[in-house]
């Protein structure tokens, strides 16, 4: 059963609901509520005109006694402990009250105080793997759901089981997993609103599609946002163009990841009017096409490589190789032959997957992330590691054949497969202008693989800058100089996954509030950032790639399936409610030549 609690009122959720009292705590999860800070008789103000009496409170009430601040509110706790059962828990597309099907089995353990998941057969749908709770509607823009499971190890000896939450259709919070207790958390995008339901997605099946142990889950709340009466209000930028790509002559893209990984229909005015290209969030990743190496699975990818050439817009492929552990496909995995053998198979994976699509749908997918995150921070190659145990810090790719090696071998295949297509490397923390991309100390950076390729006429167009980044970090200096530092050696310079979060956690910020300020700083960063890329003396005109935004909306930005974050960091072109905010205007402004101060 769940627990409900709140300072000063009572709201009553569902009729199964037990009360823990007005102004008590409903668990011992529950954060202290605040004390207020001590109140002190102000200075006597001998004039009248502060509304107060002459003993000068400045209250107006007329008495002696000054006005103590209204007591914050206590968040609201929705809190499942399964002692009593699992009532009101069903499978997602069983409907509710069914707890079992032919896919998989949720139950109670009374001596554990658990909800078990028995899994039975992984070749299914994902979201028939999928127990949901059925709660009265309720409005849970913002709030924090967290699940604590108890995941057998054979799970993490298996290494690919990912989970994520849900709420209505919306998913976040996606998190591999470990052996023993794992503590999954997510934040809810403010677009969910009122809905009856939220759950637990097992989104990622073990590559062993034999596995049928249960996992137990212990504990789940959900901690609804406060509301603040006094938050301010952005009002949506007032656009004086119609098209943001039209202001360009290099793509605008943008990434979708919806259901099947279409955008959702509320999102696809936003992507049809200001974006000319698109990359697939996720389904176009190794292990959705190509997991096992006589099989291919390209449904869900090609509605959405369908979707963008009935809408004139080209798509930019993500990715065809991949080390992280739940992308790994098994081909990889379990490959047991020789260096050479794997470089054939990884050259063959690339060619195969390239060339199906430029075949099928010829001028769509105009270039792709060849190969994805091949590099450490210190310039060093991943480390080689035999499996997937220490969930994707490794490349299974690196220990099969050195780091250069299948690199170079995926790049021949897609070149061989897509003759005519832009071929990228791409990676994060490229723009810190710092070891990663420079080497140093005998690693090489990937300028250092660059130059190599050059020497060795490996098919590399140019290099995919992810940059993740926050409104105060890195410095545009740094930004300009890793653009020209590849623009130098004549190859591409492509934005492939910019959002601009309004704080850095990782930095020791906290979250902040979506304010004018806020807004206006982040018009300001979008701009510096388009007018770097928009300088020919940084990237000439005709070595940009395309400009691309990692998300529609603030509503369904990745990072706040992130931990560290504990709120949206508003890090993109459009709000939670797909209104355009002042940051688009940044982009617009530098496209256009005008100043980035206006």
């Amino acid at each position: 059963m769940y627990n409900l609690s709140i300072k000063f009122a009572c709201l009553i959720l569902a009729a199964t609901l037990t009360l823990a009292g007005c102004g008590s705590s409903s668990s011992s999860d529950d954060p202290p509520t605040p004390t207020p800070p001590p109140v002190t008789n102000p200075p006597v103000d001998d004039d009248d005109d502060n509304g107060g009496d002459d003993n000068g409170n400045g209250n107006g009430n007329g008495d002696d006694e000054p006005e103590v601040p209204d007591e914050p509110a206590e968040p609201v706790i929705i809190s499942f402990d399964f002692a009593d059962g699992i009532e009101g828990w069903y499978l997602n597309g069983e409907g509710p009250g069914i707890t079992s099907s032919e896919n998989i089995e949720i139950s109670h353990d009374a001596s554990a105080s658990a909800m078990v998941i028995t899994p039975f057969n992984w070749d299914t749908d994902n979201w028939k793997l999928e127990p949901r709770a059925q709660i009265e509607p309720t409005d849970l823009s913002g709030a924090t759901i967290t699940f604590v499971l108890d995941v057998p190890q054979v799970y993490a000896d298996d290494g690919d089981l990912a989970v994520q939450i849900s709420a209505d259709n919306s998913y976040f919070g996606w998190s591999g997993v470990v052996a023993g207790e794992n503590t999954i958390t997510g934040t809810v995008p403010d677009s969910v609103g009122t809905t009856g339901n939220f759950g637990l997605q097992l989104s990622q099946a073990p590559s062993d599609k034999n596995i049928a142990e249960p996992i137990l889950v212990k504990l789940v709340t959900v901690e609804l946002a406060v509301q603040d009466d006094n938050a301010e209000v952005v009002p949506p930028a007032e656009l004086d163009f119609d098209n943001l790509h039209a202001l360009a002559d290099f793509p605008i893209g943008v990434s979708v990841d919806g259901p099947a990984g279409m955008p959702s229909q509320e999102e696809r005015s936003v992507v049809e009017q200001h974006f000319n290209q698109i990359t697939a969030g996720n389904i176009m990743k190794m292990s959705y096409l190509h997991n096992e190496w006589e099989k291919y699975t390209h449904d869900n990818a090609e509605a959405l490589v369908e979707y963008a050439a009935d809408n004139n817009m080209t798509m930019h492929g993500h990715a065809l190789v991949w080390h992280s552990c739940y992308q790994v496909p098994a081909w990889a995995r379990e490959f047991d032959g020789t260096e050479e053998q794997f470089l054939d198979q990884v050259r063959e994976h690339a060619r195969s997957v390239a060339s199906y699509y430029d075949t099928k749908y010829p001028g769509t997918i105009v270039s792709w992330d060849v190969v994805n995150e091949a590099f450490k921070d210190d310039g060093n190659y991943r480390d080689a590691v035999a499996d997937c145990d220490d969930n994707g810090e490794g490349s299974v790719f690196g220990y099969h054949a050195r780091g250069p090696e299948f690199i170079k071998a995926s790049f021949e295949g897609a070149h061989a497969g897509a003759p005519n297509a832009e071929l990228y490397y791409n990676d994060f923390s490229l723009v810190p202008n710092h070891e990663k991309l420079n080497g140093g100390n005998g690693a090489p950076g990937v300028l250092g693989m660059l130059d190599g390729f050059d020497e060795r006429g490996v098919p590399i167009d140019g290099v995919g800058f992810q940059m993740h980044i926050y409104i105060d970090w890195p410095s545009i200096n740094d930004i300009r100089q890793s653009f020209k530092k590849v623009a130098d050696r004549n190859l591409k310079v492509k934005v492939t996954e910019l959002d601009v979060a309004a704080y850095n956690p990782y930095g020791g910020q906290s979250f902040v509030p979506y304010t004018q300020e806020l807004a206006d700083q982040q018009k300001q960063r979008y701009c510096e950032i388009m007018e770097a890329y928009m300088d020919d003396t940084i990237v000439p005109p005709h070595l940009r790639g395309g400009f691309t935004v990692w998300g529609v909306s603030d509503a369904d930005t990745w990072l706040t399936g992130i931990p560290n974050f504990n709120g949206n960091p508003w890090p993109l072109l459009f709000d939670v409610n797909l209104e355009p905010k002042p940051a688009i205007m940044g982009v617009a402004n530098a496209l256009r030549g005008r100043s980035c101060s206006e």
